[in-house]
């Protein structure tokens, strides 16, 4: 007879089912145990053949998985640790190369700045000629030779300021600056001077032997002369192009000052104390207003007129550059002029005609000289640019320094 259980329950029932689970349980937890003891056991066999050894086990592969994402998560770090190292290095190499591009714009906005301050103050002294009243003479009391409220520090917008001034000497041998222009007439030309008028200049002026002067002055007028014969003392193409390096004799006048350093005998030394008393402007006369002893006695003239000459000029005072100063008027006065304060033996007087009769003296200048220093209202950057101009206003000379 067959048993019918659909539906039915009881207590017989249940302790099946719960045994029946329990059984269960067991088996799979023998069947894993068994398992894994049979894993270590194979690997353990591996590792005594040498072999490779293989995961037996999901739970084994899941740790070595877990060791590989460690390693992953290092390699990583690493990567990033030299990225920051190599984009910080980068930054600082950019940062190098802006600033010093922005360095150097600033140097070249600053230099712009200065070649603007300069160039104004050229045409401000361009400008004091031009509107000097018209006479026949000029004189070291001119606002052009000496005007601080001109020349001094004056102000130029908002970028910085410019003074116009030259190193002199008080009546005491003091060095001083000067703030004005400089007449290049109060100075020889070494173009248009004759060689014993040099020779008598460097005699003078540098303290040479006659024949050290005489060699200099020789080898001037050679250099500027248009022949190949060397005068005694002098040198020509024949000198210089044996010279190493060599190179050519101008054989014309000398286009600036600084040419008489290629010339035979000159040295750096004789240039520097003998500069400022040499140009190679104008038409050879000496402005005898404005000129130095030494100058006035390279013309020819002896040193006991040339005395009473620069008496004349500093007035009552006894000092030059003032108010009270005396003046020649014009070439044509000048014997005049000066014998109304002094006294002229007649040796004198004709010696006086002589040379003013060669063409060497006269009152007026045409051409002159800025030392001019512009500097930025920040203090540190500053030009200094020696310039010449003539009266009309033409620039004859520009140097920045």
């Amino acid at each position: 007879m067959a048993i019918k259980t659909s539906g039915w329950s009881g207590p017989c029932l249940s302790r099946y089912r719960v045994s029946g689970s329990l059984e269960s349980s067991r088996a799979k937890s023998r069947a894993y145990r068994g398992t894994t003891k049979a894993s270590l056991d194979f690997a353990r066999d591996g590792l005594r053949n040498g072999e490779p050894v293989e995961p037996q086990d999901s739970t084994l592969s899941n740790v070595g998985g877990s060791r590989g994402r460690q390693t992953e998560r290092g390699s990583i770090l690493i990567v990033a640790v030299w990225s920051l190292f190599f984009l910080s290095a980068l930054a600082v190499a950019v940062n190098a190369y802006v600033a010093s591009n922005l360095n150097t714009a600033a140097k070249i906005k600053n230099r712009a700045q200065l070649l603007y301050l300069a160039k104004a103050g050229l045409r401000l002294a361009v400008s004091e000629i031009a509107n000097e009243t018209a006479g026949s003479c000029d004189t070291l009391k001119d606002p052009w030779n000496s005007d601080e409220k001109i020349f001094k520090e004056i102000a130029c917008g908002e970028n910085g300021n410019l003074s116009i001034r030259h190193t002199a000497y008080d009546e005491k041998g003091q060095e001083e600056y000067v703030y004005g222009l400089i007449d290049e007439e109060r100075k020889i030309n070494i173009n248009k001077v004759s060689r014993p008028a040099l020779k008598s200049f460097f005699e003078i002026s540098a303290g040479l032997t006659s024949r050290e002067a005489s060699d200099i002055a020789g080898a001037i007028v050679d250099w500027r002369d248009s022949d190949e014969e060397p005068s005694e003392g002098g040198a020509e193409n024949g000198y210089y192009g044996a010279l190493d390096p060599p190179y050519f004799c101008r054989n014309a006048d000398f286009q600036v000052l600084e040419e008489l350093l290629l010339v035979k005998g000159m040295t750096t030394e004789l240039y520097n104390k003998t500069k400022e008393r040499l140009t190679v402007y104008g038409t050879g006369s000496v402005n005898i207003n404005t000129a130095d002893e030494a100058v006035l006695q390279s013309t020819g003239i002896d040193p006991s007129i040339s005395e009473k000459i620069v008496r004349f000029r500093k007035g009552n005072d006894g000092m030059e550059a003032t108010g009270d100063d005396r003046i020649f008027k014009s070439a044509a006065s000048i014997i005049e002029d000066l014998l109304a304060a002094e006294t002229l033996s007649s040796e004198e007087t004709d010696q006086m005609r002589n040379v003013l009769g060669m063409g060497l003296l006269s009152a007026r200048s045409d051409n002159f000289m800025g030392k001019l220093e512009a500097r930025l209202k920040n203090g540190r950057d500053t030009m200094k640019v020696t310039f010449v101009f003539d009266r009309a206003g033409t620039i004859k000379y520009w140097r920045e320094e």
